[in-house]
């Protein structure tokens, strides 16, 4: 989840200048191919976005000394490590991510036996644990913990690690913390430790997971809280967000796919509040009427709306002239003056995603002719036809990602 201008810097500029879905994919089969290091250098070369590699996935067995390598991409700052086994020799990978310096996001999917391999790491900032395993080992997990003298971000997937919250040692520390799942009580108990969180995670998975009661969120005292992220909370009401209007600090906040959100709660939120970053996305009860006040957030940097298909008056965009990225999900934007043309407004997009807009169709898609300075277009569920790819294509300076 963004919660600063400087996370969405980073994110724009590995969409302009980092690797292609392609080159990645490309590199992977190099690497695991067992390739000669003056190989992968070569193979660098010939891609110099590779320099801005953000995140490398190593799975159990492919680590080889090909990998030195990509020590020289210094954009590298997550290595996730997946599935090794009890035959492994950690040594080189351990002593690898040690040699990155620009590494702090460590994501272990593997089994709590093999984590003492990864104490010590004192560039670590950031740890995310396989699910399940954080809580069924707890001791070794906590010994990790306190062996990373840095960590300030913690990443849990399963309600069951939400015991290890209570035990975490110096939670004055951490910064950030993220989990799926939750139980009322014990929730806040666990929360109320962690009392200067600046980002706080509790979006719940599409297929499993309990949402933080309403109760519960209303009653958190976090001071400093920047972020927040309630994903999926089909149990938040006008009673919720509106309690949200205590965190002064508050810029970002994503409400997508919570279900009960209304125009007049969201109004009396945005008047409270200025958002950097606001996402709205699956909220079916959120009409052009709420989406209306949005014109009074003249320092969003970006934004993602829809879920009712009566959205159509984009007449609020013309106040928002700092944005650089905006998806808009399910509506019935279409040529009309009110409507689609309105993002021409928008001299500093960057990033525009159109997605289940039936009414978007070639002659539509004209209406956004004057915009020219676009990294990235994607549009899907529309009905621009391969004819309209030519409009597409002029609306964009770099890279287009077109689905028809």
């Amino acid at each position: 989840m963004l919660i600063t201008k400087a996370d969405l810097d980073k994110d724009l500029f590995q969409l302009r200048y980092g690797p292609s879905i392609e080159t990645s994919s490309a590199l992977k089969k190099t690497l695991k191919e067992g390739s000669a290091e003056e190989d992968v250098d070569e193979f660098i070369k010939q891609h110099p976005e590779l320099m801005n590699l953000k995140r490398v996935f190593i799975p159990r067995g492919e680590f080889s000394a090909s990998y030195n390598k990509l020590i020289e991409l210094s954009q590298i700052f997550k290595v996730s490590v997946w599935m090794w086994d009890e035959s492994s020799d950690f040594k080189p990978l351990v002593e690898w991510i040690r040699q990155c310096k620009s590494v702090h996001s460590l994501r272990l999917l593997l089994s709590s036996k093999f984590w003492p391999h990864f104490a010590g790491l004192t560039q670590i900032t950031e740890l995310e644990i396989h699910e399940g395993e954080a809580s069924r080992s707890k001791e070794k997990y906590l010994e990790l913990i306190n062996s990373l003298p840095n960590l300030n971000s913690l990443h849990f997937k399963s309600e069951e690690a939400l015991d290890c919250l209570t035990s975490i040692p110096f939670p004055e520390n951490i910064k950030v913390l993220s989990f799926e799942d939750s139980k009322a009580a014990y929730t806040k108990v666990a929360l109320e430790r962690f009392s200067n969180l600046e980002a706080l995670v509790l979006a719940k998975s599409y297929s499993k997971g309990i949402p933080i009661p309403e109760n519960v969120l209303c009653s958190l005292e976090l001071p400093w809280l920047k972020g927040l992220d309630l994903m999926g909370n089909s149990l938040l009401t006008d009673k919720g967000i509106l309690s949200l209007k205590r965190f002064e600090h508050l810029t970002s906040l994503n409400l997508s796919f919570c279900e009960n959100v209304e125009d007049e709660a969201l109004s009396a939120l945005l008047e409270s509040i200025q958002f950097l970053f606001l996402s709205l996305h699956g909220c079916p009860k959120i009409t052009d009427v709420g989406l209306a006040k949005l014109a009074s957030q003249k320092n969003l940097l970006a934004l993602s709306f829809g879920g009712s298909e009566g959205i159509h008056d984009l007449s609020f965009m013309e106040f928002l002239l700092k944005l650089t990225t905006l998806y808009i999900e399910n509506s019935l934007i279409d040529e009309d003056p009110k409507s689609l043309p309105m993002l021409v407004h928008l001299k500093n997009l960057l990033l525009l995603v159109i997605s289940n807009a039936p009414l978007v169709n070639d002659i539509a898609l004209e209406a956004l002719s004057g915009m020219t300075h676009l990294i990235n277009f994607q549009l899907h569920g529309t009905r621009v036809s391969y004819r309209g790819l030519a409009i597409v294509k002029s609306l964009t300076k770099e890279d287009i990602a077109w689905i028809g």
